[in-house]
């Protein structure tokens, strides 16, 4: 009977650690979870809320700089190879 419920148990797990990961971020975005030492989703989406940051360090923005591009060059791959 152990070994029937083994497979459920693995699904169960990884199916739950995503909504784990999403309470600890809000928690953290609230003040309420890991606190500022620590590294978190919360703590990171915290500090990108405060805009004197991002005046501070401008380098901030620079991975959504990169991205823009790099989907462009996606979508024209897909355009020219249909």
């Amino acid at each position: 009977m152990i070994p029937a419920t083994f497979g459920y148990t693995i699904v169960a797990a990884t199916l739950s650690i995503p909504g784990f990961i999403l309470g600890e971020s809000a928690l953290s975005l609230l003040g309420l979870g890991i606190q500022e030492p620590d590294a978190s989703w919360g703590n990171l989406l915290a500090d990108a809320q405060n805009v004197q940051s991002i005046a501070q360090f401008p380098w901030i923005l620079s991975p959504g700089r990169v991205h823009l591009p790099d989907d462009h060059v996606v979508q024209l791959s897909r355009r020219l190879s249909a």
